[in-house]
């Protein structure tokens, strides 16, 4: 079945009070698609929970914030304690998966309460400040950590995500390096002189290097390339004013401006974007801190800064966006499944444990479900030889 298929058979099992089996095929849907509104809209009448139906609420806020449904199940969840019975979407009847404008024929009873003391006494149950590659504990005069002996100041681009200006600088480097490559071969096919094309090459391999400078953002390749702009600014003026003045030529001023103001104009183009490009390449000072930020309302893009900064070795960083990706999204068994493996990374095997058994609850995929128990396996080993 497709996602509109699974979500027509959702709706219709919430109807008709099949509460399980409507949470179950919900969630299908979400697995396939994580940005489904109205299956967000329509699971938070299948959730058992308060703080649950919150979530999808949430979720279907972040997706469209102009659900008036959606706005109106949260008015009343912060209102009173027990959730309302869920609305269906306003929208045209013509949409085939569309619920009607009816009131399901179920009604929601809120689960008591349960007081539960902490399963976990550990450093994510605590807000001091922990180290962004192990999790270790750090003060604000550590210079490095005390288990992992990491630095923890470096330094960060100032704008992780970069201008238009560097696009541009970045694309006409590119083509300028392309030319010369392609000028070699065409050097080497015209000659056959493997002598002369290597001399070329040589040239180019130095804009080579200076082009994956910029980037890479690097500083040096920044002030590399105003220098050389100075250098031709400061040729210019010596030349003209220095050197003694060439003879005439017989070239009516007007018809000179007309055939260099295409390279001036080119010429000052550049010199702004290169100027325009430099907050590009600032970077300043960052404590290395396990952080998360407040901002995103999107559990996908949790999941994508969590998994950069895996790959960089902030585990103790990706755990955090991992957990928020939960939050957000409870149902995705693969929020879980990372944030086990970042845990067991970290040597929280229980807490590993523990989300992969949440995984497991949440996916109705074999492969998955297979994928799990290879961990939950990998991980009890590891809980074993500790012992």
């Amino acid at each position: 079945m497709n996602s509109n298929q699974l979500l027509a058979k959702g709706i219709q099992a919430l109807k008709n009070g099949q509460r399980e089996e409507a949470r179950k095929t919900l969630l299908q849907v979400i697995e396939q698609d994580e940005r489904n509104e109205r299956a967000w809209l329509w699971l938070s009448g299948a959730v058992d929970t308060d703080e649950d139906r919150r979530v999808c609420l949430e979720n279907v806020l972040t997706l469209n914030p102009h659900n008036a449904t959606a706005r109106k199940g949260l008015a009343k969840l912060g209102a009173t304690a027990v959730a309302p019975n869920p609305v269906a979407p306003d929208a045209p009847l013509s949409d085939p998966y569309q619920p009607e404008p009816e009131k399901p024929a179920w009604a929601y009873t809120a689960p008591p309460a349960v007081t539960t003391a902490k399963k976990y006494n550990d450093v994510w149950s605590t807000t001091e400040d922990i180290c962004a590659y192990c999790a270790q504990p750090v003060s604000q005069t550590d210079k490095r950590c005390p288990k992992c002996k990491r630095n923890l100041t470096t330094k960060v681009l100032r704008d992780p995500v970069p201008s238009k200006h560097y696009r541009i600088l970045l694309t006409l480097f590119m083509v300028y390096n392309g030319f010369q490559y392609l000028g070699a071969i065409a050097i080497f096919l015209s000659t056959r002189s493997w002598a002369t094309t290597i001399f070329v090459l040589i040239f180019a391999i130095p804009t080579t290097i200076f082009t994956a400078g910029i980037y890479f953002r690097q500083a040096w390749a920044y002030w590399l390339l105003v220098a050389a702009q100075l250098l031709q600014i400061g040729s210019a003026i010596f030349s003209s004013v220095i050197l003694p003045a060439p003879p005439q030529l017989e070239i009516p001023p007007l018809f000179l401006l007309i055939c260099l103001s295409p390279f001036l104009l080119i010429q000052l183009f550049i010199y702004y974007t290169i100027f325009m490009a430099g907050a590009d390449f600032r970077k300043v000072k960052v404590r290395q801190i396990a952080s998360v930020s407040d901002k995103i309302r999107d559990a996908a893009q949790y999941d994508r800064i969590a998994k950069k900064m895996a790959q960089k070795g902030l585990w103790a960083s990706a755990v955090l966006n991992w957990q928020r990706a939960v939050g957000r999204t409870p149902g995705h068994a693969g929020y879980h499944l990372r944030l086990a493996k970042a845990y067991s990374k970290l040597s929280f095997h229980q807490r590993g444990l523990d989300s992969l058994a949440m995984a497991m609850e949440k996916t109705h995929s074999d492969d998955t479900r297979q994928s799990i128990q290879k961990e939950i396996i990998r991980i009890e080993g590891l809980l074993k030889n500790k012992a």
